[in-house]
């Protein structure tokens, strides 16, 4: 588990922003802030899984045809604990 997070989430963008639709119906953002997560720290990442703050989902299931389709495993965390996983936060000051 841990291992994944050091390769596929070494470093993470977080955006936030205001959402809004247009006159059109479209959907547009207002960016309000940015910042780049780095330096992932696996042992928050293990007290987080203890502290229940990081979920599994199997993303497994049958088709209608009676196939498998596996779209792998994902681990599941809310955006404020997510912060808490990386040792350096770096606001990019949008």
């Amino acid at each position: 588990m841990v291992g994944k997070l050091m390769s596929k989430l070494s470093r993470v963008l977080f955006i936030i922003a205001e959402r809004r639709f247009n006159a059109d119906g479209d959907e547009e953002f207002l960016y309000d802030e940015a910042h780049i997560l780095t330096d992932p720290i696996p042992r928050n990442f293990i007290n987080a899984f203890k502290a229940g703050k990081v979920g599994i989902d199997l993303r497994m299931h049958l088709k209608e045809n009676g196939a498998v389709r596996n779209r792998g495993t994902a681990f599941r965390i809310k955006e404020i604990d997510l912060w808490d996983l990386y040792s350096n936060i770096r606001n990019l000051g949008i």
